[in-house]
């Protein structure tokens, strides 16, 4: 899907920490080797790393390509 809107990075980034902190299943890990089961932890808060890669100087089909390769990684 392609957008045509204006991108503000640091709203993008609040909306995201909006998120994680209202749903419980979005800060929840599991730590396999601290105990002497796996055990499920859900944090009370968790900072967002946002990582935002400018495409736009690419044709879209190597758009396409780059976005094809960062989700097979």
């Amino acid at each position: 899907m392609r957008l045509k809107a204006r991108f503000d990075q640091n709203h993008l980034r609040t909306a995201l920490q909006q998120l994680v902190s209202r749903h419980p299943v979005l800060r929840t890990s599991f730590d396999l080797t601290s105990f002497s089961e796996p055990l499920q932890l859900v944090h009370r808060i968790v900072a967002v790393d946002l990582q935002v890669d400018d495409l736009r100087h690419l044709s879209l089909s190597q758009q396409d390509r780059e976005i094809e390769v960062w989700f097979e990684a």
